[in-house]
């Protein structure tokens, strides 16, 4: 059925005008199958001859029509019924487009019982409530396989399927070679092929005790550095090492993958995003042609064994696409004609010519030491190997027929797939949310905005439909690093910043697919620029024949971590992407960060009601020192303007010292690499940077890209590519600091450049999306050491980009919410974002816990949470419980402790609501404090190692199935262990106490009722012949303001000290609530729960 609307004739027969008419008429053009026919205009009801009554000139086919209609006048028949009705008027609008009012003489008589189905159609018809406009019936063929409608809907349906069925391949393909067995040791990494097993494999050797560490160094670096000395004496053999498989390559199966499919970049609302990869054809075998050593050394191991040293090793062959199931029927034909006419040989030279093939480079080489860059110096006692895959650009395609023409085909996506074990378990990929284990998932690695709900529903559902993809997904971060880590301690991490896939669906194997960075002749984007909508797909790897000839090599870098701990996996992880250096002790131990919103008069209102409770204070973070604004929908946003609102602030230098003069706090304010259009004098910033050309623009107009998330609201964002913009807002920054006399400040966003822009420095979009995060991390660590806010040792080091400070004159902290690999090496802090007011595990409180132990295993070491949460929404605002409960969490687990309004501060629970609140937040603000000292201790630790100060289980008990699995509990360091309430209306909770340690409850010291032997989870580090012990469940009584935290006995002395502190804690308190246990769990319960 379809609608038709025309404007009617005044009479006759004659075109009628678009703007006059007494009448409607309906018509149209009708396509059926390849046949198209023109329904003709009706008259209107004052030339439609009454029956009975003699036909005029010109109408005698209406009537005759009337009398026996065809096929192709039940059409007419309506449309003139529809004239008919009186209720028709020509002051209805009605859209004008051409008409066409030939007729079609052949018609065909049809039989008594359709002209019955056509009359009562037309007595329907005139009965129809519709007015102006009616429901066509149109002309449909005894057999519908024949009408267009159809066949596209078939084409719709089945086209895909049809066409993956045609390049449907083997499903793991199969890897041919006849390269003999070789192993080449690379630093502490031996490179192996397996001829037998066609397998590649890398092992790692490391000193099985910490005390030959240091020896194994020192023999790395008496190492021959003459290349010409073939017999050298490997003096590193002395040291009793440890070997574990660190990588290979599942036997007899292709490892590297190249294949060809559109990459679709949805764009959704501002920083929201998502990624589709399809492939229509990809290559299956693999051949291994040359494993090739370059700066090979023979060494011999203290028993004699001989051993070939070299500095990279490379691995070269052939992706081949296999043909397609339809193309082996033609190849079948082809092989029976070369046979019958004896032409066998030239047949099977043009079978092997016709095939698609990509050449490939897999390279394994050691990393250069970070600290010797300049001098170019490999690092031959890391701990990390590097590779690189370099595969052909664009190919010929498949060639069917002798002389047959070869479209060209673009090779847009590379997969690497190596072996995985089933029960190994897989961590990290930056903060995620809703998953602190990975086997099973598909993880993107994308840096977005995380949305509202990501899976709590009916809440994401309502706010993907409103506002186009806002409500995230379960995987949605603003925090996506390519880097993971197994329960084995086996990691694997990309180097560059493009666009990927990390695949551990299959038990067996672990994909990582990889979208290389596009050149500019061969990517281009399908969206118009300028024309910006709501959900817009933006599609790579539209190559153009005129530049498939390209035989410029794609590119995935990347390293393979080598260790036999989770945490050495970790800490040599971090020795590429950085480590953070421990905060200000005014940050860490100075108490609570006031965060507000609402001017001067409330801000000193709100200190004077928190300093009157007795909370200590460390910062009050004012977020709207640039003032706020009032959105066409009621919406109060921020100022993003970066120039002190004196107007809401008129006294802020009085407010500045008032607030250090009696609390010795700082203050702290708030920026963005965003800048907001304005007509005012809010504006002046974002004229200067449009002006000179420092905003991320249109790829077409040239026009700044403005981006808004809610009507009223505009702003563009700059482009940090372009070297003058990037010291323009480094200047504004530093502004900002020396004006204000801020210690520290938020340096929001970073993850919303989007797809389709221009950038001054001429890189893909692709290419610096995922780096945008480190990019203004880097400007804001820069212009903190240049308002002095890192002592005054500070000083830029060349090498590594990094700012060098003394620590201990260190006053100057900002906290980042995006991140990127090497973000650790520039943001002083992290904040985990927006989540929702709820106790909830997809975007509530339970969520943030689970984002910052993922998040420290990918370096993220120092981190920390809104207290309470931020978002609230229609219905669902913050509780007392959940505010008190959020306390208690931050107070263990982060590294600061700082609160926040929330987005709708009138409906959620504050901290100065009421006396219980703050008497609340008293008791953990000093708890905070107290941990203090054990905390900075553990920041030490950070700085040397990169471990993170809060732990998941699986950094110290991978071993262990239970612990490592959990993301509801969480270490302080190695001693101490807490399990917050992050449940509504309980007073208990579950820990898992895992096995080989015995654990003291920290407020009673009650002895946990599990077994161990002291021994540190390591379960390779028990006597021989020593049973080792088991974890237990256990029910804490846990009621509000009295978290569970336990300390293992043989505790460091920084944690023992921390634990006795938190028992005069209680005492000050009046002691632990009467009746207060820790007993086995009920067996009901664990059954209940799935605990067995």
């Amino acid at each position: 059925n379809i609608l038709f609307s025309r404007p009617a004739r005044r009479a006759g027969w004659s075109r009628p005008h678009p703007r006059r008419g007494t009448g409607v008429v309906l018509s149209g053009r009708i396509t059926v199958g390849r046949v198209s026919r023109a329904v003709p205009s009706m008259p209107p009801p004052s030339a439609r001859p009454r029956r009975g009554a003699p036909h005029r000139s010109g109408e005698k086919n209406i009537a005759r029509h009337r009398r026996n209609p065809t096929a192709e006048s039940v059409d007419e028949d309506v449309a003139e019924d529809a004239s008919l009705d009186p209720r028709s008027s020509s002051e209805t609008p009605s859209q004008d487009t051409s008409q066409d009012t030939s007729h079609d003489e052949r018609r065909r008589p049809l039989s008594s019982a359709r002209v019955a189905k056509g009359g009562a159609r037309r007595d329907r018809s005139r009965n129809h409530a519709g007015g102006l406009l009616h429901r066509v019936q149109l002309y449909a063929p005894r057999l519908p396989v024949f009408s267009s409608a159809f066949l596209l809907a078939a084409l719709a349906v089945f086209a895909p399927a049809v066409d993956r069925a045609y390049h449907k391949l083997h499903t793991e393909g199969r890897v041919v070679s006849d390269v003999a067995s070789v192993a080449y040791d690379v630093g502490r990494f031996t490179v192996g092929w397996d001829k037998t097993a066609l397998r590649l494999a890398v092992t790692h050797s490391e000193p099985c005790d910490e005390a030959d560490e240091a020896e194994m160094n020192l023999a790395a670096l008496k190492r021959p550095r003459d290349s010409s000395n073939a017999e050298a004496f490997d003096e590193t053999s002395r040291v009793s090492n440890c070997v574990s498989e660190s990588w290979a390559t599942v036997p007899g199966s292709p490892f590297l993958i190249a294949a060809h499919g559109p990459v679709r970049i949805h764009q959704m609302m501002a920083g929201h995003f998502r990624v589709r990869l399809n492939r229509r054809l990809h290559t299956t075998v693999q051949t291994v042609d040359t494993i090739d050593a370059y700066g090979e050394e023979v060494v011999y191991d203290a028993d004699g064994t001989i051993r070939h040293r070299a500095k990279r090793v490379v691995v070269r062959g052939t992706l081949i696409k296999e043909d397609a199931y339809a193309d082996r029927i033609g190849q079948w034909l082809g092989d029976a004609k070369a046979h019958v006419f004896e032409y066998t040989a030239q047949r099977q030279k043009f079978k092997a010519h016709a095939k698609l093939k990509a050449r490939y480079e897999l390279a394994f080489s050691a990393p250069v030491d970070e600290k010797e860059k300049r001098k170019n110096q490999t690092a031959w006692g890391s701990n990390r190997l590097a590779f690189t895959v370099n595969v052909d650009d664009s190919v010929p395609g498949v060639q069917r027929s002798p002389g047959g023409y070869r479209k060209p085909v673009h090779l847009n996506q590379v997969t690497l797939r190596y072996a995985s074990d089933p029960e190994e378990f897989i961590y990290g990929l930056g903060e995620q949310f809703s998953s602190a284990e990975h086997k099973g998932k598909r993880v993107p690695i994308l840096t977005a905005e995380q949305g509202i709900g990501r899976g709590k529903q009916p809440l994401t559902w309502t706010f993907n439909r409103l506002f186009q993809g806002s409500g995230g997904s379960w995987h949605t971060t603003y925090t996506s690093i390519p880097h993971y880590v197994t329960s084995r301690a086996r990691s694997v991490h990309l180097t560059d910043f493009s666009y990927g896939e990390f695949d551990f669906t299959d038990d067996d194997a672990i994909s990582v697919a990889y979208v290389p960075i596009p050149t500019s002749d061969g990517f281009s984007f399908s969206a118009a620029a300028g024309d910006r909508t709501p959900d817009m797909s933006v599609r790579l790897g539209t190559h153009s024949e005129g530049n498939a000839s390209t035989k410029t090599p794609h590119t995935m870098t990347g390293e393979i971590i080598g260790a036999r701990t989770v945490a050495r996996a970790v800490e040599a992880y971090t020795e590429h992407a950085g480590r953070q250096k421990p905060l200000p002790k005014w940050a860490r131990e100075g108490g609570v960060i006031l965060g507000m919103t609402g001017g001067a008069e409330k801000a000193k209102r709100v200190v004077e009601k928190v300093r009157t409770a007795d909370v200590p204070i460390a910062g009050l973070w004012l977020q709207d020192w640039g003032g706020t604004r009032n959105t066409s929908i009621g919406i109060e946003r921020v100022w993003w303007n970066w120039v002190l609102d004196e107007d809401a602030y008129p006294d802020w230098a009085a407010l500045r010292d008032d607030v250090r003069e009696k609390n010795d706090a700082r203050i702290l304010t708030y920026v963005n690499p965003f800048l907001m259009r304005s007509r005012g004098v809010k504006g002046a910033l974002y004229r200067e940077a449009k002006e000179k050309g420092y905003m991320v623009t249109r790829q077409r107009s040239g026009k700044v890209y403005l981006l808004g998330t809610e009507p009223g609201v505009g702003y563009g964002l700059l482009d940090l590519t372009n070297p003058a913009a990037a010291a323009w807002i480094e200047d504004v920054i530093v502004d900002m600091a020396l004006n204000t006399g801020a210690s520290g400040w938020m340096a929001d966003f970073g993850e919303y450049l989007p797809f389709d822009c221009a950038l001054h420095s001429g890189e893909s979009p692709l290419a610096v999306h995922n780096r945008y995060p480190e990019m203004w991390a880097e400007i804001n660590q820069r212009a903190m050491a240049r308002a002095g806010l890192f002592g005054t040792d500070s000083q830029r080091d060349e090498d590594d980009g990094e700012t060098k400070e003394n620590d201990d004159e260190r006053e100057g902290v900002f906290w980042s919410r995006s991140a990127s690999s090497k973000s650790p090496r520039f943001s002083s802090l992290f904040w985990l974002g927006d989540q929702l007011v709820s106790w909830d595990a997809h975007d509530g409180m339970k969520s943030a816990l689970c984002g910052m132990l993922s998040g420290g295993l990918s370096g993220l070491a120092l981190s920390h949470s809104d207290i309470g949460g931020y978002t609230a929404t229609p219905g669902n605002s913050r509780s007392v419980e959940l505010l008190k409960r959020w306390m208690e969490l931050s107070s263990l687990a982060d590294s600061v402790f700082r609160t926040h309004q929330g987005n709708r501060p009138f409906h959620n629970a504050q901290i100065w609501d009421s006396d219980d609140v703050l008497d609340h937040l008293r008791w953990f603000t000093k708890l905070h404090v107290i941990l203090g000292k054990y905390r900075g201790s553990l920041m030490d630790e950070t700085e040397k190692r990169g471990l993170p100060v809060t732990r998941p289980m699986v950094l110290h008990y991978a071993s262990d199935l239970i612990a490592s699995a959990l993301a509801t509990q969480f270490l302080i360091g190695r001693d101490l262990l807490a399990v917050p309430v992050m449940d509504r209306g309980t007073n208990k909770v579950h820990a898992y106490l895992p096995p080989g340690d015995v654990w003291l409850d920290v407020w009673t010291t009650q002895r946990a009722p599990a077994q161990g032997h002291g021994f540190g989870g390591d379960l390779s580090a028990l006597p021989p012949g020593t049973e080792p012990g088991h974890g237990a469940w256990v029910t804490v009584d846990a009621p509000v303001g009295w978290p569970a935290v336990f300390i293992r006995i043989g505790a460091g002395v920084e944690a023992t000290k921390a634990a006795g502190a938190m028992r005069e804690w209680a005492v000050e308190r009046g002691g632990v609530p009467p009746g207060r246990r820790v007993t086995p769990m009920d067996p009901v319960e664990k059954l209940v729960l799935g605990l067995y």
